[in-house]
């Protein structure tokens, strides 16, 4: 899971992240999106398995940084095994966004690209597609 010393290292790297950025969690997951299998990554129990944020790194991000939104290159914001949905329950009420199932986020540099999201209205819906690009 992504950890506030996961944030902490990369901002000794990059610089403090900006007022309004997007972090983004660039697992590697995506090169499993051409097996459902190996994407979900089911154990014998049902359980699925994949990294997301940590709950203590999404309070970090809002309470110590600025943020407009998170994304992951899985299938959720939380890790796979989450029962309790504790990063969707913490960053979607504060009126911020979560992305998942982003592609090719290795492609983006570290720092210093604009996101563009755009989302269609879905009445009465807690989600849908959106339409993700990158520049820099």
């Amino acid at each position: 899971m992504v950890t506030p010393d996961d944030i902490l290292a990369w901002e000794r790297r990059y610089g403090r992240l900006p007022a309004n950025a997007a972090v983004l969690m660039a697992s590697g997951w995506g090169a499993r999106a051409t097996s459902v299998e190996a994407f979900r990554n089911t154990d014998s129990s049902g359980v699925m398995h994949f990294p997301g944020f940590g709950k203590a790194a999404v309070d970090f991000l809002l309470t110590e940084r600025r943020i407009t939104g998170i994304g992951v290159d899985t299938l959720s914001l939380d890790h796979g095994p989450s029962t309790d949905f504790a990063v969707h329950y913490t960053v979607l009420p504060t009126n911020r966004w979560g992305l998942e199932n982003l592609a090719n986020l290795e492609s983006i540099p570290p720092s210093g690209a604009t996101l563009f999201v755009g989302a269609p209205k879905i009445a009465a819906g807690s989600g849908g597609p959106t339409r993700v690009m990158a520049v820099w």
